[in-house]
């Protein structure tokens, strides 16, 4: 059963690269869920954009584990690998999270790391 789900992931994964390829102006959302600190933690990174219709479409990226503590390091790998998985290095325009300062700590990374010098970033909620 693992199998099929593995595999059903992938051609999910394929399907999403495939779909943002052609997309050069992508906004992410990214939030880590933890119920107590030191618990465990998940985290979800969501593409945005607007298709040729005007039409908003989303995908979810990653949504995974992410273990205590959440240190910018970690995060940036998160999102960083994320991003070079789908080959969406230079096509973010923006970034939404809350203003926590391990998330400030992983757009600084990101941007050294990554094609985001370019990118708006926005920090809510």
């Amino acid at each position: 059963m693992s199998e099929i789900i593995l595999r059903k992931l992938g051609i999910i994964a394929q399907n999403v690269t495939s779909s943002l390829s052609s997309i050069n102006a992508i906004s992410l959302t990214f939030d880590i869920w933890s119920p107590r600190k030191g618990a465990r933690g998940f985290g979800c990174l969501t593409a945005h954009h607007v298709d040729v219709s005007g039409n908003p479409v989303s995908f979810v990226l990653n949504f995974k584990r992410l273990k205590y503590p959440h240190t910018g390091d970690a995060i940036s790998r998160f999102i960083g690998d994320t991003l070079i998985l789908h080959k969406l290095e230079g096509e973010i325009v923006s970034i939404t999270t809350d203003n926590a300062l391990n998330n400030i700590s992983t757009i600084r990374k990101l941007e050294s790391s990554l094609n985001l010098g370019h990118a708006l970033y926005s920090f809510v909620h």
